[in-house]
């Protein structure tokens, strides 16, 4: 896929997260819930997330760096390890707690939780390579 096609996938997901997001936070107030401000958060992390790759994506794009080289699929493949391995831990831990979450809500946690050690891991390795400004 080339960066052009990425760069618009991901201006494409961050806006229909941003549109989504809000009308959903809309709704909850509506309806005077105390949630919506719980769903506030994940949303902006996500959303400051897809900016920061929205933005590099373009800076590369520009420069015209190809998207996917060597390098890049290894700095992948070693924060994927990363964030599985951590996920471990963290499905443990849920587990351990088991008696005090619906299961909906454990899932939710679980799958949640792993999205955002995938993107911690990214973050971390792109920083520590020295990819990121």
């Amino acid at each position: 896929m080339s960066a052009k096609q990425m760069f618009i996938l991901f201006l494409l997901s961050a806006s229909l997260l941003l549109v989504g997001g809000v009308s959903q936070v809309y709704l909850l107030f509506q309806k005077s819930e105390g949630q919506a401000v719980f769903l506030l958060l994940p949303l902006a992390l996500a959303l400051i997330i897809l900016g920061k790759v929205i933005f590099s994506l373009y800076k590369e794009m520009k420069q015209g760096i190809p998207f996917n080289d060597e390098r890049s699929k290894k700095l992948k493949l070693f924060a994927a390890g990363h964030a599985y391995f951590y996920s471990l831990f963290l499905w443990i831990a849920l587990f351990a707690f088991k008696k005090y979450f619906q299961t909906d809500d454990l899932l939710l946690i679980g799958l949640g939780g792993m999205v955002f050690l995938l993107a911690l891991s990214w973050l971390k390795t792109q920083k520590q390579s020295g990819n990121m400004e």
